[in-house]
């Protein structure tokens, strides 16, 4: 019972004040997040995740596993193009008839919401991350000559390759 209790109020109070509606003639969702409005196009959910508990597929397959208190709860998250999520739960609706095309389906022994960053935010952190040490190595190397960038780009194999980049870089600046 304990599972049932925690993720109904973890539910509860993710969906508390919010409301989502899907107008598929014009093509368009409307959130409602706590009396802000949200208007995207359909075209901008990149990924569409249903995550349900694994007693949840005895209602797909009719493989007869044992249920629990907490097998009807589930969720969807749908993800934006600008980095925005969304949580549907069961709570607000039927999760196993969304009206959007469901692109991944993942079954977890108990289906808490995971609040883990986007896609999008992680590989932003990774590009920002990549940006920055190129720009630790331009601020290292702008003192060396042409001929010693030169040979970090011609011996690639032997340096990283945000050096190798900054290098690179430095090379075109120089002949521009």
């Amino acid at each position: 019972m304990i599972p049932a209790l925690i993720l109904h109020t973890d539910y509860f109070f993710e969906n508390f004040g919010q409301k989502l509606h899907i107008d598929q003639t014009e093509g368009k969702l409307v959130l409602n997040e706590k009396g802000v409005q949200h208007e995207y196009k359909i075209t901008n959910v990149t990924s569409i995740e249903r995550h349900l508990g694994i007693y949840y597929r005895n209602k797909i397959d009719r493989m007869a596993r044992r249920e629990s208190t907490w097998t009807p709860y589930g969720y969807i998250l749908l993800n934006f193009d600008d980095g925005r999520q969304f949580f549907v739960t069961s709570l607000m609706g039927d999760i196993l008839s969304f009206p959007l095309p469901i692109t991944h389906t993942r079954f977890r022994f108990i289906p808490f919401i995971k609040t883990e960053k986007s896609f999008f935010e992680k590989r932003n952190r990774v590009n920002d991350d990549y940006l920055n040490e190129v720009a630790h190595y331009k601020y290292n190397f702008k003192e060396l000559s042409t001929a010693q960038l030169e040979k970090k780009v011609l011996n690639s194999k032997k340096y990283q390759v945000t050096a190798i980049e900054a290098a690179r870089q430095l090379l075109k600046e120089r002949n521009a």
